[in-house]
């Protein structure tokens, strides 16, 4: 199963995986985000890669084509911030 869903404002919702490995493998993790969000209908993936050295920042694809770095900052009230260039 997909780490968690995600449900963006335009109301799509999107299977996460979430991989936090040393090296980024597309070739493997991009089939897998593709068949957890095949096994649900109406379900689009989105694959967040972490990049080494840094704890908060991802490496995102997604099945809309999104292609992103996203810096997450969470704040003492548990809200999370999440901004991207890309």
């Amino acid at each position: 199963m997909e780490d968690f869903l995600g449900i963006a404002p335009d109301g799509k919702v999107f299977a996460i995986e979430v991989k936090n490995h040393r090296l980024i493998d597309l070739g493997k993790f991009l089939p897998q985000a593709r068949q957890q969000a095949a096994r649900r209908k109406r379900v689009e993936w989105l694959l967040a890669c972490r990049l080494a050295g840094y704890p908060m920042t991802f490496l995102v694809l997604a099945s809309d084509g999104t292609k992103a770095v996203w810096d997450i900052e969470s704040t003492n009230h548990g809200n999370t911030f999440i901004s991207w260039e890309g």
